[in-house]
């Protein structure tokens, strides 16, 4: 029988803050049943990690209702916002991250709502780890997956304990949120692709591209009209002479060993590095996410041809701020991607992986015996768990370089299969586009059952004869 949502919200008691001076508390030396934020000296426990911000511990108690328990990764897990990614100590509530709407396939972003930390505790944990995929998370971690019927595709949620064969991991949608139309022109777009893979910012206020005109003469010639669609005819002339003078302009030369350079004076370099650093041209996520879906397109192409492999497929970078700058282009487009760090002879290079396909079955990669062995086995762990609270239920992840769609934590309201602020859209959907809900709680709260964002839900908080005129007057406008 499906539990009342005020009733799980009305069990559920207010977490309680404690600051950590420098460590988390190790577990092997507390009792599971000490209230955390009740120890005096965090320090004189001993161990941990070194932490610099000060949280709000929730106790597995707090996160449990009627047997529904915490649905929580380990804190190698990261969440990818609009500020790249992030570990749970660098998150806040408020933070822009990037969530999947679970009924219609689509991505879009989303503020935290929470930030849920649970102290380090002995715990099982289902630990999944292969090429592609690396998760710890808690049994009952909810997982948002496509399932595969006997005629069609459906979407369901499921926890880690009881994903079965036919429940796929998302690891790519594609961006509701996406511009439809240009901000830049298409040149621009392209010469920033060339820029980051194949240019060099002298003394940081001019760029220069590099690129052969032996083995590529067509990205040559794209490289030339790029620059003249975007800044003019290549400048006649040596540019030492309009030095000061404001004046964009860009000139071509080739060596006798097979490579052309195209150098851009300051005036036609500066609108670049609005949207890059420098000198280490890593491109800022305010730039891909104003990028039409077209011109993602066009800067993921344009970047593989400058510096990609292995059909198109492998970018490597020796800066991982870069690295992690064009895996955050891929998300925004729609592909599924990985994150590797290899180490070989010559140096340390970070590699973005572009991956076939959108979505993995755990549990039929868990029982293939192939040359690419994938795990799936219940172990006990005991370091932090955490995850956040987001309106749509989930939000991005990312562990070990491996990227995919995931559940959140919201036992505050969540009581069944769905959120109640998903159920009423789906109702609106299917039955009344102008339904209205009113929640009414005893005392006020930092969560809500009703999006408080959502002009057809009325919250109130506190009970007194004036509520139903003040809930006849908002069902009935």
């Amino acid at each position: 029988m499906a539990r009342d949502p005020l009733a799980a919200v009305s069990t559920i008691a207010t977490p309680q803050t404690c600051t950590i001076p420098g460590r988390m508390v190790n577990a092997s030396k507390v009792n599971p049943s000490t209230n955390l934020w009740e120890i005096a000296s965090w320090r004189d426990l001993g161990g941990g990690t070194d932490l610099s911000l000060p949280f709000t511990w929730t106790s597995e108690r707090q996160l449990s209702v009627d047997g529904i328990v915490a649905f929580c990764t380990d804190e190698a897990t990261e969440i990818f916002t609009a500020n790249g990614w992030r570990t749970f100590d660098k998150l806040n509530a408020g933070d822009e991250v990037y969530t999947l709407d679970h009924e219609t396939g689509v991505a879009r972003w989303e503020p935290v709502r929470a930030v849920n930390v649970l102290p380090p505790m002995r715990r099982p944990m289902m630990r999944m780890e292969g090429r592609g995929h690396s998760s710890l998370t808690t049994l009952d971690h909810r997982w948002p997956v496509r399932h595969r019927g006997n005629s069609s595709w459906g979407r369901r949620w499921k926890t880690s304990e009881t994903l079965n064969a036919v429940d796929y991991i998302q690891r790519a949608a594609p961006n509701a949120d996406a511009p439809q139309h240009p901000k830049f022109a298409d040149a621009f777009v392209e010469l920033m692709a060339w820029i980051w893979t194949e240019g060099h910012i002298k003394e940081s206020v001019a760029i220069k591209i590099a690129q052969s005109h032996v083995v590529h003469p067509d990205h040559c010639t794209r490289i030339d009209l790029a620059l003249r669609n975007y800044i003019g005819p290549e400048f006649d002339g040596d540019m030492r002479s309009i030095r000061g003078s404001g004046r964009p302009a860009w000139r071509r030369s080739t060596r006798e060993c097979g490579t052309s350079y195209w150098h851009m004076n300051q005036a036609a370099s500066a609108p670049f590095f609005d949207w890059m650093t420098r000198p280490e041209k890593v491109v800022s996520t305010d730039f891909l996410r104003l990028l039409t879906p077209a011109q993602l397109t066009l800067y993921i192409e344009t970047s593989f041809d400058g510096d990609g492999f292995n059909r198109r497929n492998r970018l490597a970078q020796t800066s991982r701020a870069r690295a992690e700058a064009f895996q955050a282009a891929l998300i925004l487009g729609g592909h599924p991607t990985t994150l590797t760090e290899i180490n070989n002879d010559h140096n340390r290079q970070w590699e973005v992986g572009k991956l076939r396909s959108a979505q993995f079955a755990p549990v039929q990669h868990a029982t293939n015996i192939d040359a690419r062995p994938f795990k799936m086995e219940i172990v006990e762990y005991d370091g932090v768990v955490w995850c956040p609270t987001t309106p749509s239920g989930t939000w991005l992840a990312r562990r070990s370089g491996t990227v995919y769609w995931t559940g959140n934590t919201d036992n505050e309201t969540w009581a069944g299969p769905a959120h109640p602020t998903q159920a009423l859209k789906a109702y609106r959907r299917k039955i009344n586009a102008q339904a209205r809900v009113v929640v009414a709680a005893m005392t006020a709260a930092g969560y809500s059952i009703g999006d408080p964002d959502d002009d057809g839900v009325l919250n109130v908080a506190g009970l007194d004869a004036s509520l139903p005129l003040v809930v006849n007057g908002f069902i009935r406008p």
